[in-house]
């Protein structure tokens, strides 16, 4: 994996370049957004060939459009420098998006430069790896070691 596709060192090119810092955070909604709806059948039908009885539940992962090959190019990957990060759906779309999103990434925005600035110096511990702390059903960390260079 290249480095600056690595969700551990995308820091470092923001250290260097914050006019980065809304590309990354639109990177972060599209790839970190965890979404879905459940759903009841109502009556028997078939979807796409696929029969579904009244009564069972059908769970739509709506975030897995945001990973959606045909959309974006190594949607599994972690990408900063993404050219279409923004066309995910984490606000929705059409008459569904989101009213709050403007404000959402307003605050993100100011969220990541502060948090650049103010922990210029805080550090992942030296091996570790995000992926082997999080929960089994999600992308929660159980932990997240850190230094402080000086």
């Amino acid at each position: 994996m290249r480095r600056e596709h690595n969700p551990i060192f995308f820091d470092e090119q923001l250290r260097k370049q914050p006019e980065l810092i809304p590309q990354a955070c639109e990177e972060v909604l599209r790839y970190h957004f965890i979404a879905s709806l459940d759903r009841a059948v109502k009556e028997d039908t078939d979807v796409l060939g696929v029969p579904m009885k009244r009564g069972e539940i059908v769970i739509a992962w709506m975030s897995s459009a945001n990973r959606d090959e045909r959309q974006f190019v190594g949607g599994e990957t972690f990408d900063i420098h993404r050219q279409n990060s923004k066309e995910h759906l984490s606000f929705g779309n059409g008459q569904h998006f989101c009213l709050g999103a403007p404000l959402a990434r307003l605050e993100m925005h100011y969220a990541m430069t502060s948090f650049m600035k103010e922990f210029a110096n805080i550090r992942l511990v030296e091996g570790y790896r995000p992926w082997d702390h999080l929960v089994s059903h999600g992308s929660t960390l159980t932990s997240l070691p850190m230094y402080i260079d000086r």
